[in-house]
């Protein structure tokens, strides 16, 4: 039987959910963190996740904390914030995800949506992050202040539905698939 209402606590090793219900993974040493057909309130500081058929409310990195690899394969993902200086990768395979919130200084090496869909991606001051749209992906809007750097690749079938801000591109954006008006004209697609 689940019990709804648990904490787990994480100490450097590894962490394994499967058809369970947590409300809070706190993970003190950044664990590695396996969901397999889980629900997961609120996971805090992971060293790297990998999630299938599952659903996480709220991802958070604070300051400094570097997420390895974040893998979400057929799962929905309610929000992922990267606070100050924290660092992430991550892959979305046939996945949903709400809002990716990237803090002031904070750097995601890679935000790669293959046949998935994203809510907003928002970035604030002097933060960098590499967008990649593959297969039938679509963000509904890209959210940047004037400082951030981004590099931005999306496929002919992919597309990326509004687009607010400014940014700074970090090299050449391969722009294949449909982006809005604005966005087009500071990239020059």
């Amino acid at each position: 039987m689940v019990k709804i209402g648990r904490s787990v606590y994480g100490f450097g090793c590894v962490i394994y959910i499967q058809d369970d219900s947590i409300d809070e993974i706190h993970t003190i040493l950044h664990p590695s963190i396996y969901l397999y057909k889980a629900y997961v309130g609120k996971i805090r500081n992971p060293r790297d996740i990998t999630s299938t058929d599952s659903e996480v409310n709220l991802i958070e990195l604070s300051g400094r904390s570097r997420a390895d690899w974040m893998y979400f394969n057929n799962s929905e993902i309610g929000k992922i914030e990267l606070g100050g200086r924290s660092q992430a990768w991550m892959d979305f395979h046939s996945s949903k995800a709400g809002e990716i919130k990237l803090s002031d200084n904070s750097k995601a090496y890679s935000i790669n949506l293959i046949n998935s869909k994203a809510d907003l991606i928002e970035s604030y001051d002097n933060s960098e992050f590499s967008l990649y749209l593959k297969g039938n992906s679509k963000l509904e809007k890209l959210l940047s202040s004037q400082n951030s750097k981004i590099n931005i690749y999306v496929e002919s079938e992919a597309r990326i539905e509004d687009f607010e801000g400014d940014i700074q591109l970090l090299r050449r954006s391969q722009i294949e698939g449909e982006i809005p008006k604005k966005l087009e004209q500071i990239i020059g697609k």
